[in-house]
């Protein structure tokens, strides 16, 4: 196997000659496969924010709102994607254009 994973042993000697690679993974199901997403502002920025690695505290505070409402805003982002996590959705949207 070519690529980050061409020494096939780790340094505590796990294979990694099985691993999947970030060309590996499966296209996205749902609206985000063949559309873009439709998503407010807010959760466009929280994408945003998700794709810079920020936690929710930190989006939270950058926002303006509780960390309950982010919480809860960043589960409606995941699902407007068409995603099942947060990486997913940064995914769709990186692939979409809108980030």
């Amino acid at each position: 196997m070519e690529g980050i994973f061409a020494n096939t042993s780790s340094p505590r000697g796990v294979d990694l000659s099985e691993m999947r690679t970030i060309g590996d993974a499966r296209p996205a199901v749902g609206p985000a496969a063949d559309r873009s997403p439709d998503l407010t502002g807010r959760q466009l920025s929280i994408l945003h924010y998700l794709a810079e690695g920020y936690d929710l505290c930190e989006i939270a505070r950058r926002l303006g709102y509780s960390a309950s409402t982010i919480k809860k805003d960043v589960h409606l982002t995941i699902r407007g994607c068409g995603a099942r996590s947060r990486a997913q959705a940064v995914a769709v949207g990186i692939r979409t254009g809108l980030i």
